[in-house]
This record gives C-alpha cells, sequence and structure tokens, in this order.
C-alpha cells in the first residue's frame, strides 16, 4: 500500500534554496574582494608560470619548515623529559613531511640543487634528533 504524502509536505523546499538577503556591510566587503580585470589571461598566465612559482614558494616554505624544526630541536634542552620528547617528536614530523614535500616537486636547474642542499639538513638534523630521542628513551 502506498503512503499518501501531505500535500504541504514540500511547501519548505522554495524557503530553503531562496537567496539569503546580505546586509549592505557584508556586500560592499564581498564586492571590494572580486578580482579585477580579464580573469582567463590571469588564469592562463598563472597556470603557464605556476609550476615554476609554486616550486620556488615551496622551496622557501621547505626552509622554514627546517627552520622550525631546528629551533624545537634547541628548545627542547630547556624542558623536562616528557615535554622535550613531544617536541623532538614533533620536530621530526615536520622534517618527515619537508622532506616528502620536497621529493615531489619538478624542479629544475638551481632548484635542484637547492632541494640537494635541503634534504642534506633534513637527513643530518633528522639524525641529531634521533639520536636525542634515543637518548631520552633509555
Amino acid at each position: 500500500m502506498k503512503r499518501a504524502e501531505p500535500e504541504d509536505a514540500y511547501d519548505h523546499v522554495d524557503t530553503l534554496t531562496a537567496p539569503i538577503p546580505m546586509p549592505d556591510k557584508c556586500r560592499d566587503v564581498a564586492t571590494s574582494m572580486t578580482p579585477k580585470g580579464d580573469l582567463r589571461s590571469s588564469d592562463a598566465h598563472a597556470r603557464e608560470s605556476s609550476e615554476a612559482v609554486s616550486a620556488t614558494d615551496q622551496i622557501d616554505v621547505c626552509e622554514g619548515q627546517i627552520s622550525e624544526a631546528r629551533s624545537l630541536f634547541e628548545a627542547c634542552g630547556s624542558f623536562e623529559h616528557d615535554i622535550a620528547k613531544t617536541l623532538l617528536r614533533t620536530a621530526d614530523d615536520i622534517l618527515t613531511r619537508t622532506s616528502q614535500v620536497l621529493d615531489s616537486l619538478k624542479l629544475e636547474g638551481d632548484q635542484r640543487d637547492m632541494r640537494r642542499i635541503l634534504l642534506g639538513e633534513i637527513e643530518v638534523l633528522g639524525a641529531t634528533i634521533g639520536e636525542r630521542l634515543s637518548a631520552l628513551s633509555a
């Protein structure tokens, strides 16, 4: 037997899909944030140069992450045992993720040399962190 639907079962659908009125302040901010100019030409330009720019940006980000891991390693000496281990594990995790990002980048020329240098720094710092973790665990 088929269940009968009340006639007003779908009356609320129009209210759910109706546009929500935007206050004037929000509309002004949203309007000022929209890009100006021909988006197609900027998108094409972005696609052409995105690999080179993003690779350079990613290398800069990776350098910052290595510095962050190094500062965590240096700071762990002034904390008690459990906190120091947590800081060291966090630094090791940052280094692992950074090396994965560096491995996945498509680089050319000088960028490849920079990746080799950064991966060498990661290897040395990671080994030092591993030794310190082993010493704390013993």
